[in-house]
């Protein structure tokens, strides 16, 4: 591990060494529609990241890995907190929806299920997975590392931090900001 850029507050970011691929293929988990939506529109992630499939939850993506245009997905862009849907659809109607997985467990799910895909042959290997989340309580940050994730990159910061931090989970490091 090297440390490299310095984060907004003065801390290091955090990086293992390792080179992502010439083309980064990204999924984005969030619940909220502007984020997953916009986030590889132009303009907001680097040219070389191309977003393969948005899912508004961890489950929602679960089921779709498998389909993936050429069978890969480099790193899945996670939102901590996935907010469940408070009422039944008020169109379609029906009962009220179940809490999605969120946090440690939805890291985990990913997880699990990108490497039994990648076993099956599938997926070409499993994707990291990069937290990206409002929570700024360390200890949540080092909960997400001990289940897994290949990083934790804050809301608030660049899209050029976001960005960096895509690519050092694409090339298998490690991205936080202390």
């Amino acid at each position: 591990v090297k440390p490299s850029t310095t984060g907004k507050d003065g801390g290091d970011k955090v990086r293992s060494a390792g080179v992502a691929p010439a083309l980064v293929r990204l999924a984005v988990v969030d619940d909220n529609t502007f984020y997953r939506d916009w986030l590889g529109q132009t303009g907001t992630l680097p040219v070389h990241h191309h977003v393969v499939a948005r899912a508004a939850n961890a489950e929602e993506l679960a089921a779709v890995l498998d389909r993936l245009p050429d069978r890969r997905c480099d790193v899945v862009l996670l939102d901590l907190r996935i907010m469940p849907d408070r009422e039944p659809d008020p169109v379609k109607g029906g009962e009220k929806p179940a809490a999605a997985i969120q946090g440690t467990e939805a890291i985990q799910l990913l997880l699990r299920v990108g490497a039994e895909l990648s076993a099956a042959g599938l997926l070409e290997r499993p994707p990291a997975v990069l937290v990206y989340t409002q929570e700024a309580a360390p200890r949540i940050h080092v909960a997400c590392l001990l289940a897994g994730a290949s990083g934790v990159v804050h809301k608030s910061e660049s899209l050029q931090r976001l960005g960096e931090s895509i690519d050092v989970a694409a090339g298998g490091g490690v991205a936080v900001d202390q």
